[in-house]
């Protein structure tokens, strides 16, 4: 196997000499990553060009590091990223779907970077905006949004790479590969993870701040109009196995929150809270799994790419573990095809326990801010008002003007003391 290196400009360098290690990893719809240990130094920026299996990829060294041995021998290890990370350094300013698609959407966010639009499967209208942030960021909020994974792919000839795209998809990788991983063939180890993320039986739904109203300030919209009054959605199937006791001899509903800062339509509302129940009401399982890749082997149809829908057969466990799961990342040494790290589940934790109280935080923030939505879209004229209002109680009394370097230009309408500027008596206004 053979890398190509050009420089940050995408001028040649030539094919790089003196690879001791190569490692490739591929999370679907996450990281893609290649780290490299050569003879000589790569450096930051250079663009690492090569051809896996027919696909051309192409990676930018990001963190390059030396080390040197006890004998004097240094090597250069590098850890390259996906190109498509430059997206997160590209901008957009301001742009707005309103009950688009998600090709719309990914076409409004690369209208300005030399990237193209490639395979796009999900479908759907949603309503997003994307204001003063980063393509990269705009991308991830699109897959959020319209719920699906977002890859690289490429197009290249004897000059490089000429052509590259961002491809969506509802899930990346075959739904029909009949691989089998079983206990005493391929399957070497399993450990079987139960994600602590809170099971939810019912789900309210919440949209964005309504409009400027004497007894509406910041109240979100939601779906209850259109669903006999309930603000929620509710499943009697979870109910009945992962409700609480209510102390009456019953089962209430274990209720979740899902906040939907750019959703403006009760019907689109009540979809999406739908689509959050739907994914929160079972417990989350990851299963990581150390095979044996019996294409390295020789075997190419035992072969698997990430995100292919394959079938776990343990029959050591008690009762014997038969499950349906993807392969959620591959991590693969390029020079011995054999040692292969497969990870399969259903989820892909990509962030640890330690961001728990982070997000509890930023779900809070965004609890509030439909209040603050609504102060940033009130109108001039009503602002104007309240100033002209304070204003017409400040002129009927005397003012009191305090002046210093420090403090500035200090008026009130109460007496101020000449060393503080503070007042001297109340009540101060």
């Amino acid at each position: 196997m053979e890398f190509y290196q050009y420089d940050r400009w995408d001028n040649p360098i030539g094919p790089i000499a003196g690879i001791l290690a190569a490692r490739h990893r591929q999370e679907a719809g996450g990281e893609n990553s290649l780290t490299l240990t050569t003879i000589g130094p790569l450096a930051k920026g250079d663009r690492i060009v090569w051809c896996d299996e027919g696909t051309w990829r192409e990676h930018v060294a990001n963190e390059p590091s030396a080390t040197r041995d006890e004998d004097g021998v240094v090597s250069y290890e590098t850890y390259c990223e996906d190109a498509l990370a430059e997206l997160f350094r590209d901008k957009v300013d301001e742009k707005r779907i309103r009950s688009g698609t998600a090709t719309q959407g990914l076409t409004a966010v690369l209208e300005q970077t030399r990237w193209s639009l490639g395979t796009v499967t999900v479908t759907g209208s949603r309503t997003k905006s994307f204001y003063h942030c980063s393509v990269g960021e705009s991308l991830q909020s699109i897959a959020e949004t319209w719920g699906g994974e977002v890859y690289s792919s490429f197009a290249a000839d004897e000059r490089g790479i000429t052509r590259r795209y961002v491809n969506f998809v509802g899930a990346m990788g075959s739904r029909s590969t009949h691989k089998r991983f079983e206990y005493r063939k391929d399957l070497l180890s399993v450990k079987r993870t139960v994600s602590a993320d809170d099971v939810y039986t019912a789900m309210r739904g919440y949209g964005k701040g309504e409009a400027v109203g004497d007894d509406e300030w910041g109240r979100r919209i939601t779906f209850a109009d259109i669903n006999s009054g309930k603000d929620y959605l509710a499943d009697a199937s979870a109910l009945a196995r992962w409700g609480r006791p209510d102390d009456k001899g019953g089962k209430a509903h274990a209720y979740g929150t899902a906040i939907f800062e750019d959703c403006e339509d009760a019907a689109e509302l009540k979809e999406l809270t739908q689509q959050a129940l739907d994914d929160a009401k079972e417990p989350k399982v990851a299963y990581e799994c150390k095979v044996l890749d019996l294409k390295g082997l020789g075997r190419s149809w035992e072969g698997v790419g990430t995100g292919d829908s394959v079938q776990v057969i343990d029959t050591a466990f008690n009762p014997a573990l038969r499950l349906e799961a993807r392969i959620m990342a591959l991590d693969r040494n390029l020079l011995e095809p054999a040692d292969v790290d497969v990870s399969i589940g259903n989820i892909r934790n990509d962030i640890g326990s330690e961001y728990a109280a982070q997000a509890a935080k930023i779900n809070a923030l965004q609890r509030r801010s439909a209040s603050w939505d609504v102060a940033a879209y009130t109108p001039s004229s009503y602002i104007n008002q309240i100033i002209d209002g304070l204003n017409k109680q400040f002129d009927a009394g005397m003012s009191y003007v305090y002046q210093s370097p420090e403090q500035g230009i200090i008026v009130g309408s109460v007496p101020l003391d000449p060393m503080s500027g503070k007042p001297t008596r109340l009540p101060a206004s």
